[in-house]
């Protein structure tokens, strides 16, 4: 499957800001796969893997990254507002 949307969510354990941005995150794609945007989602917790944050350069957590499409960009916190993080990843409402 070759994904429109990929995200990579970074989090750090699992604390209550780390469960709701994961939540959050599932409940967006859903809506972005009702209409027929595919969407993969990978979350990663830096605290089993220290590397993967470095190499991402991963300062604080819970972290957002679209990966696809170019270019990357990324959202700091629990991704509860809705509208403003569709716009700063620039997906469709």
């Amino acid at each position: 499957m070759n994904p429109d949307y990929h995200f990579r969510l970074f989090i750090a354990g699992h604390t209550h800001t780390a469960r709701r941005a994961t939540e959050h995150l599932r409940s967006y794609a859903q809506l972005l796969e009702d209409q027929g945007i595919k969407v993969c989602i990978e979350v990663v917790d830096i605290l089993d893997d220290l590397q993967v944050a470095e190499d991402e350069r991963i300062l604080v957590t819970p972290v957002l990254v679209r990966k696809t499409p170019q270019p990357e960009l990324r959202v700091v916190g629990d991704l509860s507002l809705k509208d403003r993080l569709f716009s700063a990843l620039e997906l469709p409402v």
